[in-house]
């Protein structure tokens, strides 16, 4: 199934665009690939999947799972909203062209000048804590602009309350503070969890607001609807090497159902969904290729020219593996893929099944590697990889190969100009 599944997950396109890109000199042998036709259709078909279940419906595009500026402004272009948990990305969502009305900020920790940029910019604010609203609150009363306030509510993760949002004392006594001030709650907001592959794990989490839902007097301004932010968490194809996983459609038709079961009025309710990887993990590639084939203890080995530092989640989750194999002769060997760094544990893939010999020079291409893996790796002993991007049938470079050296030249010499 596991062969069957990374075959699915990496195209014929993918590996012929691969192939195209690997014999420009400039880019190198490793490098990132995107396919951002394919994440455009994964956006449009969100907001066709929900826009027919809801008629008030608000998609923000998560920064933190992968903010390359193509990908970002593709999805604003499309209309998404950003969804933000930190001042930095705050400050790109700006530069993109986002409308702080089209922002949503949130995030345990907002730091006063965030919270300051955030208010001046009227992004929504999605507060964590009881602290966090004191905070709000000062400020709000020293610049005298009004804050767009959702509360994050904590729900159930992992057979726990999550640590992130307010508990059910922490919620009235909020709303308490809020109206004494003289605001008004914006929204709710929830985050269920991640790669979620059952529609139920966002239905407990409304069931937890029900009576909030059904009766909105004191919450929302007058005349506007309560934003109801579900969060994120819809998975991607590689969640899991077996699973089938369930279609965006599923996931609305029977969140709607629940509401409508439940007497929520849905005119009076903006629904708020904060999708990152399920519009880019199954679209990012790390191509690289084979340095080194060796036996060891009766075992095939493979060496990659990459590293796992490159694809940080490869002990996480799944990610599908696929071998571009020059040679035409078949084989039914078992080989273990090893990367390029000198540690024991660098190794994407035990027990890979061959269906042909393979040569030094193969290309490789590691699927799912186009949400968290590149804002988390580490560049390390080796440049980090150009990016490229397939848009529109041709190949962008969305980030130039960097360099071991420019990195290190960032950092300070505490010796310039010490005898």
């Amino acid at each position: 199934m596991q062969e069957e599944k990374g075959e699915f997950l990496i195209s014929n396109r993918v590996c012929d665009y691969a192939e195209l890109v690997s014999s420009e000199a400039q880019v190198g042998s490793t490098f990132y690939l995107f396919d951002l036709d394919a994440i455009k259709s994964k956006i449009i078909s969100c907001f066709n999947a929900f826009s027919s279940d809801f008629d008030k419906i608000t998609v923000a595009y998560s920064y933190k799972t992968n903010n390359l500026r193509a990908i970002t402004q593709l999805a604003r272009q499309l209309g998404c909203c950003a969804e933000v948990v930190s001042g930095a990305e705050l400050e790109m969502a700006l530069e993109d062209g986002f409308l702080g009305s089209h922002i949503f900020f949130d995030g345990p920790v907002k730091t006063e000048a965030e919270l300051s940029l955030a208010l001046s910019n009227e992004v929504n604010i999605q507060v964590d804590s009881l602290v966090e609203l004191s905070s709000i609150i000062l400020l709000y009363k020293k610049i005298q602009v009004k804050p767009k306030v959702c509360f994050r509510v904590s729900v159930g993760y992992e057979n726990r309350m999550s640590r992130f949002g307010f508990s059910s004392d922490d919620f009235l006594d909020g709303l308490r503070i809020l109206r004494e001030s003289g605001l008004t709650l914006s929204g709710i907001h929830f985050h269920a969890g991640s790669n979620i592959n059952d529609p139920k794990k966002y239905i407990y989490a409304l069931s937890l607001l029900i009576d909030k839902l059904r009766d909105l007097s004191g919450l929302a301004p007058p005349n506007e609807p309560l934003i109801l932010d579900i969060g994120g968490g819809f998975p991607a194809e590689s969640f899991d090497s077996t699973e089938k996983v369930k279609s965006i459609s599923e996931f609305s038709g029977e969140i709607c159902r629940f509401m409508k079961d439940n007497s929520i009025n849905l005119d009076k309710i903006e629904l708020v969904i904060e999708p990152g990887r399920f519009f880019v993990e199954d679209n990012g590639f790390l191509v690289t290729r084979i340095s080194s084939i060796k036996t060891c203890e009766n075992k095939n080995i493979a060496v990659l020219e990459a590293g796992t530092n490159l694809v940080r989640s490869i002990k996480s989750w799944y990610h599908p593996i696929k071998i571009i194999q020059s040679n035409n002769t078949v084989s039914n060997d078992i080989i273990d893929i090893y990367g390029s760094n000198c540690f024991e544990k660098d190794i994407f893939c035990q027990s890979y099944k061959l269906t042909s010999q393979i040569s030094v020079g193969d290309m490789v291409i590691i699927g799912s590697a186009g949400g968290y893996d590149i804002p988390s790796c580490n560049t390390w002993t080796r440049p980090s990889p150009a990016i490229l991007g397939i848009m529109n049938g041709k190949i962008r470079i969305l980030r130039k190969q960097g360099s071991v050296r420019d990195m290190r030249y960032l950092c300070c010499n505490i010796y310039d100009g010490v005898d």
